[in-house]
């Protein structure tokens, strides 16, 4: 009967000293981190995706992104997963992505562990906002007026060159100051439908942008103030027709 016995542990305990992957009593499972590469805008919030796995156990605790030495954030796990969060203009804008190292601390059962991570960081998005004075010009004498605002919904610094051109009348350039410019072009030298186009050149910052506008250059000055004579005209006929009206109560 002892030999039976014997022989039985000897059976289990090959059987789990083969079994792949198996960890032995008092043995700590392997940990393998997985961090997933990313991809941010300035001024918002990055996150980095982080996955740690071991044989036979659920890792838990905090995993952590950094910069060399600096700690840009952490995350705690459930289930094996987590999500980093770098706050937003931790890192500026770079041509090539960060080597963020992402570490796993461990646990009760669960080994430290480490991998790497590329954040690339891109120059913030802007909206170019302008109000183009007036809309119908003569040609050789009304010049178009372009008041810019350059629009960053998150906080970041705007500075740069705005740009305002136009077919058949050149182009200027002036500095931002608060985020805003005006710049007024010569007089179009043709008639005919242009396009103004208000260029901002970016900054090291924030992305390069533009946004087009259409005016309309006629052949004298009695062509720019004829139409809006009509439509006055047209206003105040219309308010001497509702005036002859009968009042119903």
């Amino acid at each position: 009967m002892r030999t039976v016995r014997r022989a039985l542990v000897m059976v289990l305990l090959s059987a789990v000293l083969l079994t792949p992957g198996a960890a032995r009593a008092g043995e700590q499972a392997t940990a393998v981190v997985t961090a997933a590469d990313a991809w941010v805008d300035y001024g918002k919030v990055g996150r980095i995706r982080v996955t740690v796995a071991a044989d036979g156990a659920t890792p838990t605790g905090e995993v952590t992104a950094s910069l060399g030495d600096r700690v840009l954030g952490s995350g705690d796990l459930e289930d094996g997963r987590a999500v980093i969060e770098i706050p937003a203009r931790a890192l500026p804008p770079h041509t090539t992505p960060y080597e963020l190292t992402v570490s796993y601390g461990g646990d009760a059962t669960v080994p430290s562990g480490t991998d790497t991570a590329a954040l690339k960081v891109r120059r913030g998005r802007v909206f170019v906002w302008a109000i183009v004075t007036p809309r119908r010009l003569a040609v050789g004498e009304d010049r178009v007026t372009a008041v810019v605002e350059i629009l960053n919904n998150d906080g970041v610094p705007r500075s740069g060159v705005v740009t305002l051109s136009a077919k058949g009348a050149g182009s200027r350039s002036a500095a931002i100051q608060g985020g805003r410019a005006t710049l007024r072009l010569p007089p179009f030298r043709s008639t005919g439908e242009k396009k103004v186009v208000v260029r901002y050149g970016g900054s090291s910052l924030l992305r390069r942008a533009r946004v087009v506008y259409a005016v309309v250059v006629v052949g004298s000055p009695r062509e720019t103030w004829v139409p809006r004579v009509r439509r006055a005209r047209s206003a105040i006929q219309g308010n001497r027709s509702a005036l002859k009206r009968p009042f119903i109560s």
